[in-house]
């Protein structure tokens, strides 16, 4: 009896040590948060962003999170290097998006796919003309909103060239302490505008890492040179740009 109550012990011992097994998890990852918008600008609600990352508890599912009312989400823990999925009902194939080590992303979703039902004869619907027909009028008014433009005359230029602005970011661009001291890496991209008078204005950060990165990148373009303007028909234009840095630490 005593021998038998023995291995029940031992048995049961053996059970609470299996369930009680640790193991220690290594990963290169980091919390990811941001917006999704819909291609017209509005929040994209309800869709699902998830990583390729998988989850610390069995490791088989993917990471996720679900956008709120202001298309927002939250992955804690994604990968590093990572692709993110959007699941929307609206798309046959869920668009992806890289992210390069960046903490926060702005995701533009494409328009949906249109079925054409008539792609090439339209419906007609005729009625007879009962006034005479007035061609219409319409009042131009100047804007400084920018614009991408595919048959421009000579886009925005950085005193020197493109290279040059390039330079300019790298000489005066310095690696945050805070970021140094917290092994912060990644990318920011920051979209701006070269105005008519070729001033940068209407700056936007669309991805970033935090920690005085995305400040350092965007004080930088606030302080550059004036460029010399786009033009299109003789006229200076404004026109969108961005531009992507990466922060990386060496060993």
């Amino acid at each position: 009896m005593k021998n038998l109550l023995a291995l029940s012990f031992l048995f049961l011992f053996s059970l609470h040590a299996i369930a009680q097994k640790t193991y220690t998890l290594k990963r290169d990852t980091i919390n990811l948060r941001g917006y999704v918008y819909n291609n017209d600008g509005t929040p994209a609600v309800r869709v699902w962003v998830s990583s390729k990352g998988r989850d610390f508890d069995n490791n088989l599912n993917f990471l996720y999170s679900g956008t709120d009312s202001a298309g927002y989400f939250a992955i804690k823990g994604a990968s590093f290097n990572d692709t993110l999925t959007v699941d929307d009902k609206r798309f046959t194939s869920p668009p992806n998006y890289y992210n390069h080590g960046s903490r926060y992303l702005i995701i533009y979703l494409p328009a949906p796919k249109t079925i054409d039902l008539n792609k090439k004869d339209s419906v007609i619907i005729t009625a007879k003309r009962r006034h005479r027909k007035v061609m219409p009028s319409f009042k131009i008014i100047s804007s400084s909103n920018a614009r991408i433009i595919d048959n421009i005359e000579r886009f925005p230029e950085y005193p020197g060239d493109n290279d040059h602005f390039l330079a300019y970011i790298k000489q005066h661009l310095t690696y945050p302490e805070q970021a140094i001291q917290n092994n912060i890496e990644g990318e920011v991209k920051i979209q701006f505008t070269v105005e008519r008078d070729g001033t940068l204005i209407h700056f936007k950060i669309l991805q970033g890492i935090g920690y005085g990165c995305d400040e350092e990148l965007l004080n930088i373009l606030k302080g550059a040179p004036r460029w010399k303007p786009g033009i299109l028909d003789n006229w200076p234009i404004a026109v969108y740009h961005t531009v992507t840095v990466k922060f990386s630490l060496t060993n």
